[in-house]
């Protein structure tokens, strides 16, 4: 697989969390096309100079976010759709064949079956289309977290940045709902203060798998903590002195000098993904925990129950409009 043999790492200096990126980022340029077979265990193993646990664990993750599917007797491919979470037409079908089997067995007859289909069809076609965005300060996130949000709830959310918001705030208007995080709330807000009520805030944080990599660091470990941007670094820092607060420099990874500096003594370095290419550009002496962050489960509930509001709302203005 040329995408990732070329990226031959000494296996001491190589993290779950490097194999898992540099697969995701060769899948993302393309170097890896949607539906291509993944190199065995043993080869990707071979080729980046790591342990087979690494590969496995490294594919068992991927497989988790469905960026990776595993095919019985034939090995790991590249998933068809995106990678997302969102089910693909040929698995949406085999779970309806599924479906259909299994009614059939209970003793429902096709004609009832037909029907229903067509009711959800006519149901889900005949439906208003809600406008919904997500608002964030680069597009790399805004896009990345409207995919996480749409894995959830099978609704259209446009990625919209900020800048481009604020210079033009008449677009947040021909939205039903906007959300944005934590970090943004009040700049969304000073911008579209006259519907603040249609402005909901969701929380992005650091994943578990994160807190628990970085509480595993033995005390007294040299860490340097860096991120893209001084935004983001602020929850880098949180995190890592939350556990760590001695033997700690930090730096934002655009700045190339003090990141050489910071990691010149550094044993592990602490960044989030975007910071990652600048650390290795530099060095691959030190271990690299990849901070990698997610909507918090209670966020994506208070997101499910804001669309699920939209479509009641449509289906009570509808049938007040039919009694009518």
């Amino acid at each position: 697989m040329e995408g990732v043999a070329e990226t031959k790492t000494p296996r001491q200096f190589v993290t779950v969390d490097d194999v898992v990126q540099i697969i995701a980022d060769r899948i993302q340029e393309q170097s890896l096309a949607r539906g291509s077979k993944m190199p065995s265990i043993r080869q990707l193993a071979k080729d980046m100079d790591v342990s087979n646990n690494m590969v496995y664990r490294a594919y068992r993750l991927l497989e988790e976010a469905g960026v990776l599917s595993t095919r019985a007797g034939k090995g790991v491919y590249v998933a068809e759709g995106n990678a997302t979470g969102r089910l693909t037409i040929e698995q949406t079908e085999a779970q309806l064949r599924q479906y259909f089997r299994l009614s059939k067995l209970s003793g429902a007859s096709k004609e009832h079956l037909t029907s229903r289909v067509l009711a959800l069809i006519d149901d889900v076609f005949g439906a208003a289309e809600h406008r919904v965005a997500f608002v964030d300060c680069n597009v790399h996130d805004a896009t990345s977290i409207r995919d996480e949000l749409m894995s959830v709830v099978p609704v259209n959310v446009q990625p919209l940045v900020l800048d481009e918001v604020a210079r033009e705030p008449s677009i947040l208007k021909t939205y039903d709902l906007v959300f944005t995080t934590y970090y943004h709330i009040r700049e969304v807000e000073d911008i579209w203060s006259e519907h603040a009520g249609r402005l909901i805030p969701l929380h992005h944080c650091p994943s578990r798998d994160s807190f628990i990599e970085v509480a595993r660091i033995p005390q007294g470990t040299r860490i340097c903590l860096t991120a893209s941007n001084e935004r983001t670094l602020n929850i880098v820092r949180g995190l890592g002195m939350t556990f760590h607060q001695s033997n700690v420099t930090e730096c934002v990874s655009c700045d190339q000098e003090a990141l050489k500096q910071s990691l010149a003594g550094a044993e592990v370095v602490i960044a989030d993904s975007k910071a990652v290419p600048a650390v290795r550009q530099i060095s691959r002496r030190a271990k690299l925990i990849t901070i990698r962050f997610r909507v918090e489960d209670e966020s994506l509930e208070v997101f499910k129950l804001a669309v699920n509001g939209l479509e009641k709302c449509s289906e009570e203005v509808a049938a007040s409009e039919e009694s009518s």
